[in-house]
């Protein structure tokens, strides 16, 4: 999440160093190429930066989710997860991982395939009910042709407008019910 955006959360400056590092760690030649200009704000309004749980859990909310629909969570690594976890899951309970659904063993058989723990990711939301993207990329953009194939034409697919969204979170006085 943090090589492919370039935006800062809202820590301080050594969070925002901590991340920095593990961008730059990630994805060293990317970032250091002289026509790279990393703008975090400017990323954020434009859309680019994937939306943390608290917006996802903001934006379910808002359409309407109620906070017993169980929500799957395609990820590999989410920065400081406990703590950026912590709004979406008291907004939904129900938030399941592959590794709160498969058995540490079955999961073992994985280790060290990335591919492999993204194909579980992919088969899952292929045939959820409803798939949420949350960011840019490969996965959700495939994600959402073969659920179309796969359904006619008739998946339930939500791609949020990130830009507007950067607009109306901004606002500090939305609250959130939990």
């Amino acid at each position: 999440m943090l090589a492919f955006s370039c935006c800062k959360y809202d820590g301080g400056k050594r969070e925002n160093f901590e991340m920095d590092s593990v961008r730059e760690n990630g994805w060293a030649e990317k970032f250091k190429r002289k026509d790279r200009v990393i703008a975090p704000g400017l990323n954020r309004i434009n859309g680019k930066c994937p939306m943390t749980p608290l917006e996802v859990g903001m934006m379910l909310r808002g359409m309407g989710f109620a906070n017993n629909t169980p929500i799957y969570l395609a990820s590999w690594k989410i920065y400081k997860s406990a703590r950026n976890l912590a709004p979406l899951l008291k907004m939904f309970p129900l938030l399941q991982t592959k590794e709160s659904l498969a058995s540490p063993e079955v999961l073992a058989s994985f280790e060290g395939y990335l591919s492999r723990l993204a194909a579980l990711d992919y088969m899952v939301c292929l045939l959820s009910e409803v798939f949420v993207t949350t960011q840019g990329g490969n996965f959700p953009h495939f994600l959402m042709g073969h659920r179309r194939f796969l359904y006619d034409g008739h998946a339930k697919t939500v791609k949020p407008d990130k830009s507007q969204l950067a607009v109306l979170l901004q606002d500090t006085s939305i609250s959130c019910v939990f």
